[in-house]
């Protein structure tokens, strides 16, 4: 024995004192933190108390030291203990080599692997002695892939034999210290700091030895101290634990911040969350976090690894790879931990509510970072100079807590499932929140998706066409708790339109210079109708233009109802004193209308047309003196969309526009013809939002008639002209304004309307009606 130690001059004779001192360091210690494993080789074994696996025919203890004495050939050899230390944990060790390291002769301290065998793949970190460079390193291991963490002086272990103590310790959020005792004095140098945390368990630790065959006994191991906290998996993420509060989706030109995107990420839990399995995705890229740590109400700044330095100055930064590329215009960011979702935000060009701030340069900030249910009204453009606030409180934060009821926003039926949407996410309700008249048995109930807004109602019966139904909603709570009671929705089995169900009842195609315009749809069936994927386009040269889907949502148009499409709801509602909010349907875009004529195509969600206007500024009535402002109203729904004298200019005492509620132009469809001819009303004030205009029905037994109609004062002269030598149908109307073939406008008094009628054989029938303009 004592040869051996002369023999490799390594002083590894241990007095009693010694022995003593280091069994009470190894008790003290263990008073101050759970000491996992202690081994100084006093037992003379390294089979138990701790048991080191392996290699155990290649490794002895001699003289209380572990030595590798494996047969001389080129190998590697391993001995690993079982260590779950890997938190707040430290790991000592000293080692002798006897001879010069190389790359083909070094050895390995594994702090931390999931597996026992150090020789195969494993995930874990280890201090490598020795190597081509002759020093003393940090490493992580990812399977076969090695890589330097902390990179040691090269040279320090470049001499004719080594005696070295390694100290290693790992805090909680990821940081690694390696440090070194080259003299024996117990003094260890630090030799360098890092973060990493993607490997955050360790089921043991152990040596290695890679060897050639003239150094397979020259590996001497001593005085292992490992002290730490063993992963635990950490507290459940709850909807809401870490939460989204800035958005810098539009950089450019910028204030003062970075011209590259970032999220802000906020921890709103009492502890701390890994991001280990969690990712970030805006639909198209999703990219997934390492292991770091978020404290307990921190902040972060998610960015891309290029602009992580930039973003340094304002805060802690947490860089990834592949980080999604933001849109300006708004989308919707989920973060999900193994795909469950525990944060979602949808934004939208109008989140800033600040148009100059909305065209870039400034962030997006969350108000109220404990309202769990928020929407776009609970973010707003930043207030903070700087153009926004990473890493640190908002510049708007406040309190705006949701204290409204989730709302029942549609439900829409199949054969046999009830679809029904909520304005806001929802707890899971029971089949008893639920009832349908007629009694209609419920099945099963389930979200459609993560998003808890949507909710599938399975039925045992499948609902009947043309029958209306009552869906009682009751007890059912959004994710703040309020409470959602007793409310009566009535819903129907949608069917496919035939042309002229749905109609084009009004548009604004020459807004006010702050305006925007509109087009609204009329219901003139008996047919609940569901407008997904309908588009409104025009035609030119023959081929269907700027086609822009009205919605991708089931939104379900029912009889007699009205549709109001519009870029800017906000915008219509603020122009228009009588618009009814309600009926509103904001879309992305519409198809563009010129000022003085155009086209607009309503068609179904298969492709086909359901109705069709070509609209002429010469529409308007010829007393409106500016055009700007005022919308084209359908008179009649089943009469001819085509027809001119079926459009007339919004009534000025209606505000010149109804959007989303009944035309101020509008007449009833019932009128009864009892003979060829008849005037409704017989006398009217034009220009009075009542009775502004009188209309000329006809009804005849045959179709190609062709007509004249006049208008003939009381002196017998004729001041208008309807219609000449103009084809008839069987039924319709034209439609007199109080004008004059001049332009003026006719006085107050007693009219004639002249009918004369004839057809192909010469045949003539000639009729004559009073009609009366008032004051």
């Amino acid at each position: 024995m004592k040869k051996i130690n002369q023999k490799f001059s390594f002083c590894i004779l241990k007095t009693f004192t010694e022995k003593i001192l280091i069994t009470f360091f190894v008790f003290y210690c263990s008073q101050q933190m759970f000491a996992q494993v202690s081994d100084n080789f006093a037992d003379g074994n390294f089979s138990s108390n701790p048991i080191w696996q392996g290699n155990d025919s290649s490794f002895s203890v001699i003289g209380e030291i572990l030595q590798l004495t494996s047969l001389p050939q080129s190998a590697t050899k391993y001995l690993s203990t079982v260590s779950s230390a890997i938190n707040n944990a430290s790991w000592v060790c000293r080692v002798r080599l006897n001879f010069n390291p190389s790359s083909s002769n070094f050895a390995r301290f594994y702090l931390a692997s999931d597996q026992p065998d150090l020789t195969q793949d494993l995930n874990g970190y280890f201090v490598s002695l020795g190597g081509s460079d002759d020093e003393v390193c940090l490493y992580k291991q990812t399977g076969t892939t090695v890589t330097k963490i902390i990179d040691g002086p090269d040279g320090e272990l470049d001499n004719a034999s080594v005696d070295v103590a390694v100290k290693v310790e790992h805090d909680a959020n990821g940081q690694w210290i390696l440090s070194r005792d080259l003299s024996r004095s117990g003094q260890f140098l630090e030799i360098g700091r890092a973060d990493d945390n993607q490997h955050i368990k360790s089921l043991f630790s152990g040596i290695y030895c890679r060897f050639t065959t003239t150094r397979s006994s020259h590996f001497f191991f001593d005085d292992f101290q490992i002290n730490g906290e063993p992963y635990t998996p950490p507290p459940a993420i709850d909807y809401k634990d870490l939460i989204i509060t800035e958005i810098f989706a539009d950089p450019s030109p910028s204030e003062q911040l970075p011209e590259s995107e970032f999220i802000e990420l906020l921890n709103r839990s009492n502890n701390t969350i890994s991001l280990e399995g969690i990712s970030i995705s805006d639909g198209t890229t999703t990219t997934k976090f390492s292991g770091d740590k978020v404290p307990a109400g921190e902040y972060i700044i998610v960015c891309s690894s290029s602009s992580a330095s930039d973003y340094a100055p304002f805060g802690r930064v947490v860089p990834v790879v592949s980080f999604p590329s933001l849109h300006n215009d708004g989308e919707r960011l989920t973060l999900k931990k193994d795909e469950k979702l525990i944060e979602e935000v949808e934004y939208t060009i109008k989140s800033y509510h600040h148009n100059i701030k909305a065209d870039g340069g400034w962030t997006l900030e969350l108000i109220d970072i404990n309202n769990k249910c928020s929407d776009e009204r609970n973010w707003s453009a930043s207030e903070d100079q700087s153009g926004g606030t990473p890493g640190k409180i908002n510049s708007i934060a406040a309190e705006k807590p949701d204290r409204t009821a989730p709302v029942v926003e549609r439900a829409v039926a199949s054969a046999d499932s009830l679809f029904i949407s909520f304005d806001e996410r929802i707890d899971l309700p029971t089949a008893a929140s639920f009832s349908i008249r007629p009694t209609t048995e419920i099945q099963s109930i389930h979200f459609i998706n993560d998003r808890n807004k949507k909710i599938v109602v399975k039925v045992g019966k499948a609902f009947e066409r043309d029958t209306n139904y009552e869906l009682i909603v009751n007890n059912i709570r959004d994710c703040s708790g309020n409470l959602l009671e007793n409310v009566a929705v009535q819903f129907a089995v949608p069917q496919d339109a035939d042309s002229m169900d749905i109609v084009l009842n009004e548009i604004l195609f020459n807004p006010r210079p702050t305006g925007v315009d509109f087009i609204e749809l009329y219901n003139a069936s008996k047919k609940h109708v569901n407008l997904k994927n309908w588009t409104i386009s025009r035609q030119q040269d023959g081929r269907i233009t700027d086609q822009h889907a009205i919605t991708n949502e089931d939104i379900i148009f029912k009889p007699g109802s009205y549709a109001l499409l519009t870029v800017d709801g906000d915008i219509v509602s603020s122009e228009y004193a009588n618009a009814k909010r309600e009926n509103f349907l904001v879309v992305d875009a519409l198809t563009p209308m010129n000022d003085d004529e155009g086209e607009i195509i309503l068609r179904d969600a298969g492709g086909r047309t359901i109705d069709q206007f070509m609209y002429n500024e010469t529409m308007h009535e010829p007393f409106i003196k500016d055009e700007e402002g005022v919308s084209l109203e359908r008179i009649e729904a089943n009469a001819s969309t085509q027809s001119p004298s079926n459009w007339k200019s919004a009534a000025a005492t209606a505000g010149f526009g109804t959007p989303g509620l009944i035309n101020s132009m509008t007449r009833s469809t019932d009128v009864s013809v009892s003979d060829n001819i008849s005037i409704s009303p017989p006398s009217f004030v034009p220009q009075n939002a009542l009775q502004s205009f009188t209309q000329i029905h006809y009804n005849f037994d045959k179709g190609g008639l062709i007509g004249n109609v006049r208008i003939i004062d009381a002196n017998g002269r004729p001041i208008r002209t309807l219609a000449v030598n103009t084809l008839l149908s069987t039924n319709g109307f034209f439609r007199w304004d109080g004008d004059r073939d001049d332009g003026l406008k006719a006085r107050v008094g007693y009219y004639m309307v002249h009918v004369e009628v004839f057809d192909s054989t010469g045949n003539v029938s000639t009729y004559k009606e009073p009609v009366a303009i008032g004051f």
